[in-house]
Formats: structure tokens, sequence, C-alpha cells
């Protein structure tokens, strides 16, 4: 399999995303993809990783003009240094001289949108965007966003195709193995200070690894070792290497390939809101935190908000002296240390890279109407002991009850049966819509091969979608579910249903059609 990335590092956009990329192509790799990153040359990039890490660099040529923003442009467009219609027509001259079919395209990068990903979307199979804004409209089947928002399941509501699989929150956290390799032999943290780590990742253009120094001498305790790792491109390395020379008790390590060590190791972290927040997370690290940018502030507020970490707001706004006490402070609060590394741990358990991979591996998944020869596929299927358990009549239904039934129903104008079928043809589920004037209700089931892969959800926004658009009405979708059933409970909730009756012997669940609408 083929797998393009479209991501890009710079002196203004930083590293991160980049790296986090670079981990996902790993991921891919083992499983036997062939990944082909197309990385525009700009000013304090670190592109050289990518060929590092085996893989297919594709460099676009550094921008020869200023760039001059467009009334349609995105609020990150400058990022991108030149107008997204050239950034597309020099991508598609890279799809064209790769031989075989993209089958993946994934874009990280904030200055681009459903404009550039539709004019690639007839050349790939499939495309997937990584981001944790939401400020802008996707084309895409598949998002990630590994970032914590307490309103996560609706931020993106609008913005991408209903029909896009979302996968979101830290469970999804693209963390190298080392990470969770780390996990899983962690020691047990103690109660004490002993030994502090500062990193504000691969940049740091406003030198807040310089004002963390300051604060720590301020301490002036002699008594505790710190790690600052700075990376290669960190315009402010002289300055910092300066400072760590006259300190004694600290070292400074330049573009370290194994964090997770020196995480595992620090009792305290200073840090960027940024994806090191999940790494540090995964390893249960009390951390500071300040705000680097804007898109920071929702991770930094819901860290603190969940109580694994403290938010010390903005960056500019932080001063030494401040950053001292918030340090001290810590040092001598044994319950905060202790909750912060608990919280942390509960969040993020390193295993993100492997369900994304799953997740781009899983099933593409299209609807046809039913046929009366799928009469004794579904007859099999209906009568699973573990459908049975999860319906309302749990007993065996006769063959002659169903043939009867599904006979009804293929006639009946007012029901719509779908079969869900995957890239091979295969059958792995169904969806039924029963309409009563302006209200369809909703039964669903997966093929048990097929349970546990997010296919459930697929169905029912593919199927809802599909009904939007035959029928071209407003419409409520409505499901009853078993208080039992958990499962489906929560796929309901991701999608958008919201519960409006708990009582026994049934939860019911309803959903507005506008919402299904793709964004124009």
């Amino acid at each position: 399999m083929n797998t393009l990335i479209r991501v890009d590092s710079s002196l203004t956009i930083g590293t991160g995303h980049l790296m986090r990329c670079l981990t996902l192509a790993n991921a891919l790799n083992e499983q036997g993809h062939n990944v082909h990153f197309v990385c525009r040359d700009l000013k304090g990039n670190s592109n050289r990783f990518v060929v590092d890490h085996g893989h297919t660099l594709h460099l676009l040529p550094t921008p020869k003009e200023e760039f001059v923003s467009q009334p349609e442009d995105t609020t990150h467009a400058m990022w991108l240094e030149v107008q997204w219609q050239q950034d597309h027509k020099e991508t598609f001259r890279i799809i064209q001289n790769i031989s075989d079919q993209i089958n993946w395209l994934i874009v990280d990068n904030y200055a681009l949108d459903y404009r550039w990903e539709s004019a690639l979307r007839q050349y790939v199979k499939s495309t997937m965007v990584i981001d944790d804004l939401a400020d802008r409209k996707h084309d895409c089947d598949m998002l990630l966003d590994q970032n914590y928002y307490s309103n996560s399941n609706t931020r993106y509501a609008g913005v991408v195709p209903f029909t896009c699989r979302r996968f979101l929150g830290p469970k999804y956290a693209i963390l190298r193995p080392e990470f969770l390799q780390e996990r899983q032999n962690l020691p047990q943290r103690d109660d004490k200070v002993q030994r502090i780590l500062v990193f504000f990742g691969g940049v740091d253009p406003s030198n807040e690894t310089g004002k963390a120094l300051k604060a720590i001498e301020i301490l002036d305790n002699s008594d505790l070792n710190v790690d600052v790792v700075i990376g290669s491109s960190n315009p402010n390395k002289s300055d910092i290497l300066d400072q760590c020379q006259n300190m004694p008790y600290v070292t400074c390590h330049e573009h370290v390939e194994n964090m997770a060590q020196f995480m595992v190791k620090a009792d305290l972290a200073i840090g960027a809101g940024g994806a090191t927040t999940w790494e540090r997370c995964c390893l249960g690290l009390p951390s500071i935190i300040e705000i680097l940018a804007e898109n920071q502030t929702a991770i930094a507020e819901g860290i603190e908000k969940i109580n694994a970490g403290r938010n010390c707001g903005f960056a500019q706004d932080v001063t030494p002296e401040f950053l001292s006490k918030e340090i001290h402070n810590l040092m001598i609060s044994k319950k905060r240390l202790f909750e912060y590394s608990k919280a942390a741990l509960n969040l993020v358990d390193g295993k993100g890279a492997l369900r994304v991979v799953q997740a781009m591996q899983g099933e593409k998944i299209c609807l046809r109407e039913a046929e009366p020869s799928d009469c004794e596929l579904l007859w099999n299927w209906v009568n699973d002991l573990n459908v049975r358990l999860s319906s309302f009549n749990h007993c065996v239904i006769p063959w002659e009850e169903h043939a009867e039934w599904f006979a009804k129903k293929l006639k009946d104008n007012e029901s719509y049966v779908f079969i869900a079928e995957n890239e091979n043809n295969t059958s792995v589920g169904q969806i039924r819509f029963e309409l009563n004037k302006d209200t369809a209700n909703i039964s669903y089931l997966v093929q048990r091969d097929y349970r546990r892969l997010g296919i459930g959800e697929t169905i029912i926004r593919i199927g809802i979608q599909k009904l939007v658009d035959l029928i071209e009405q407003p419409i409520t979708f409505s499901s009853e579910v078993r208080p039992e059933n958990i499962a489906s409970q929560k796929i309901f909730e991701k999608i958008g249903f919201s519960a409006v009756n708990k009582e026994f012997p049934s939860v019911c669940f309803e959903f507005n059609s506008c919402l299904a609408y793709e964004p124009a």
C-alpha cells in the first residue's frame, strides 16, 4: 500500500506536525505501507529526518516571492508561504510521478482545507486529515484529533462530511513505540522532586527554555538535577548552552532519540502544551505547562481541569519569578504530584498509533439496497447469539417467520433495508430504517467477524446520509437500545444522538437530520 503525507516544518510551524507524522509513517511501514512525504523547503525545516527514517521525501521548492494573503485564505494560510492552488499543483505532479495507486493521503497542515483536499480527491483512494483546530472545512474520509476537549464529539459537526470517521482524543495520541515500552516497565514514582526535565519543542523561538532555566536558578537548590533538551533547529542554542554551563547541576541535550527515558527519570517536567503533553501523560510525569500557541490553549486548560498538570497560561505572561514559585509549590506538594501523575496515566496509554493504523487498514464501507437473495444472510445474522442478547427479542426466529417478514419489508415503501459491504464486496452488516411521517427509526447490526472495528458507527453515519439524500426532506432519526447495550449507546452518542428517554426497558435516542448534511 502507498501512503502520501503532506506536512511541513519550519521556524514558524515548529517540528511537532512532522514528528508525529514520522511516528505514524514508521508504524504504517511496519504494516507494509510504502510512505512518501511531501514537504516544502522552508526556513528551519527538519525534513532530513524523513530520509533518516527511511521514507521517501519529495521536496517542494522554497517560495521565491513573499506570501500575500487573500480574503478567502485560512487563518494559518501564511504557514504554507504559497497559495494553496500552487501547493495543490506541485503536490499533484508528485502524485502523477508515483507509479502506484495512493491508498491514503494524509494531510497535517493548518494552512490546507477542503479546497486542496477536494482537488486531489479523485487521485487517491482515501484521505485522512490530522487537525486540532476545527476552524475550517475538510473533505476527508477520516479525521484524527488526538487532543483532549470537553466538546470533542460536537466540535467537528459541519466541519467534516457526516460520513467521515472521527478518531478523537488522547486515546489516539500518536506516540513513538519507546513510550509504550517504557510505560510497561514504569517504576512507581515517589513524592520527591529531585530531577526536572525542561523541553519546549524542537524550535522554541521565544526561548522559553532560557526562561525556565532562570526560574530554576532562582530556586537556588543545588540538590536538583536538571535535564534540558533542545532541538537542532533551536535559534537560541548558543545562549542556552552558556546558561547550562553556568549551572553545574544542569545538563543540556540536543535532539535526543530517547525522550521517554528522560521522562521516566524526571520527577517534574516544564514544557509546552503541544504534542509532548501526551508523551508526559503516557509516563505519568507531572508537568508545568506554558501555552506557546493559540491551539495549545484548550489542551493546557483541559489538562488542568482533569488535574493532570498545572497550566500557567500564555508564555508571554509567564515571568521567571512566577514560574519559580510554581515549581517550588509543586516541590512541596506531595499530594498534587501524586494526583497529577495518576490522572495523566489514565488519559494516555501509548497505543494511539496502533489504533490509528488499525483504523486505516480497516474496512471501507458502502451500502446497497437489500435484495430477496439476502434473506438467508439476514436470517443467520439476526439469530446470532450476541445479536439476540442485544435485541428486545432474545428468541431464535424461525425461517418461515423471517422469510415472510423480510418479503414484506422489501415491498414496504416506508421501510429501507441496506446491506453494508466492504471493498472486497463482503457483506459485513445491515441497517434498516422504518419511516413514520417525519421520523425514521434505526436498527442495525454488524456481522460477528467484523465487530469492534468501528464499522457500526460507519454504517449508521453512511446510512443516515443515504436516507437523507433519498427522501430530500428534514427528518428526525431515532433508535431504542437496551440499557445493558453500552457499546451501541456510546456509538449513538458519538454520532450526535441525544438520549431523550432512559426508562426501562430501553434508552431512546434522537438525532435531527439537518446535522447530517455535508458542508458546502
